[in-house]
């Protein structure tokens, strides 16, 4: 067996301040192998009081929305990007492949479909 040690994995939830990023906070925020960051508006939400990570990013809908995540995911070196919200299940599906990291959930023609 191997002795090396292996970071926790980094999982961003975006946007950290809806119910869909309580819930995931709630089921793995308490776990050793996974580190959680929050990323989202800076300002009127309550995600950067209920995660010790938190990081400012603009709404779904602004231009530079995909590469302000993707620098917030090289910036922490996250693994797995988690949608919390309908537009952006879609936005990050639509990115995946510029973001630098796996995002959960469907093909971007699955998520068109379904939202």
């Amino acid at each position: 067996m191997s002795s090396m040690h292996t970071r926790p994995v980094r999982v961003l939830v975006v946007p950290g301040a809806t119910e869909i990023a309580m819930e995931v906070r709630a089921a793995l925020g308490h776990r050793p192998d996974i580190e959680l960051y929050s990323a989202g508006i800076a300002e009127g939400t309550h995600a950067d009081l209920v995660f010790a990570r938190h990081e400012p990013l603009p709404m779904v809908d602004d231009p530079e929305w995909a590469e302000r995540l993707g620098g917030i995911i090289r910036d922490h070196d996250i693994d797995l990007v988690y949608p919390a919200h309908d537009s952006v299940v879609l936005a990050c599906a639509e990115a995946a492949a510029t973001l630098g990291a796996a995002v959960v959930g469907s093909p971007a023609d699955t998520c068109r479909v379904a939202r």
